[in-house]
């Protein structure tokens, strides 16, 4: 027998607890799986068996991801999950899986998809079909706040000061520093292979802040609500809608400007390339 892998424990865990949804007694179990790039875990868990004699057990488990995740990631995270759990539970007839994201501050709702596994893609804990088992769901794609949002918050992650963009990305290739218009302050770019960030100094105070990212390459972190490289025009504008600014075309590139949702004076700005997004920049102090 195949020894079980760290997710199946997690599960086991997870799913041998008596707990209910409001989590009194649940253990939260979190889990790094790699090869998918991505860290969730399982908060709750119910579990239904069947009519004595049937040797059948339903599942139902909430699943918690970082961020909204594509699609086929979450069915990818649901067959790693069902198949864990079929190897703790042989009995295993339907499992339903809830998956949420983090809540954002304007978009309440955090269910990113349900997935259930059975027959026919039912709930059967009572194994009264015979037909095949496959899975059926439905996936909620995230709203223009959400998309935003998690942009912005993955904007501030950098925090404002040279010691906290080194903190998460390491020492920078390149670093400039110069005087700004007004002779005073101080200007620095870090140069990164996929990103660059330009922050400010006073010497008054030495209080640094920053006012600018550009990202053009993979970055740790970076929600996968969008990709650079991937995504078209008609995807940003199916996610987000008309520019808040009007476009601005700069040869053969479009610029689409949208406010940042608890910053409105700050602005995410999507550099679109002939049709494919290409550059992101945060512009976090305006003028």
């Amino acid at each position: 027998m195949r020894t079980p892998s760290l997710i199946t424990t997690l599960v086991l865990s997870a799913c041998s607890s008596s707990s209910q949804r409001d989590g009194s007694g649940s253990p939260t179990s979190h889990v790094a799986d790699t090869t998918i790039a991505s860290r969730y875990r399982i908060e709750y868990s119910d579990s239904l068996q069947g009519g004595r004699g049937t040797g059948v057990r339903s599942h139902q488990l909430w699943v918690k991801l970082p961020t909204y995740l594509p699609q086929i990631e979450v069915a990818t995270i649901a067959d790693r999950v069902r198949d864990s759990v079929a190897q703790v539970h042989p009995d295993l007839w339907s499992i339903t899986l809830l998956f949420e994201a983090p809540s954002t501050v304007l978009d309440r709702d955090s269910r990113v998809a349900e997935f259930t596994w059975g027959p026919s893609g039912q709930k059967d804990p009572w194994r009264k079909l015979t037909t095949a088992h496959t899975w059926s769901s439905h996936y909620n794609p995230p709203t223009r706040d959400s998309v935003l949002k998690l942009l912005e918050d993955y904007g501030h992650w950098f925090g404002d000061d040279r010691a906290t963009v080194i903190s998460r990305l390491g020492a920078p290739q390149h670093v400039v520093a110069s005087a700004t218009l007004n002779g005073i302050d101080t200007t620095f770019v870090l140069t990164y292979p996929a990103a660059s960030f330009e922050l400010w100094r006073r010497p008054a105070d030495q209080i640094e802040s920053l006012d600018e990212i550009r990202a053009w390459g993979l970055l740790p972190g970076l929600p996968r609500v969008i990709s650079l490289g991937l995504t078209t025009r008609s995807d940003l504008l199916a996610k987000l809608g008309p520019s808040d600014y009007n476009a601005q075309a700069v040869a053969d590139s479009t610029i689409l400007s949208y406010a940042l949702p608890s910053t409105p004076t700050a602005l995410i700005e999507f550099y679109v390339v002939r049709d494919t997004l290409r550059l992101l920049r945060w512009r976090h102090r305006m003028g």
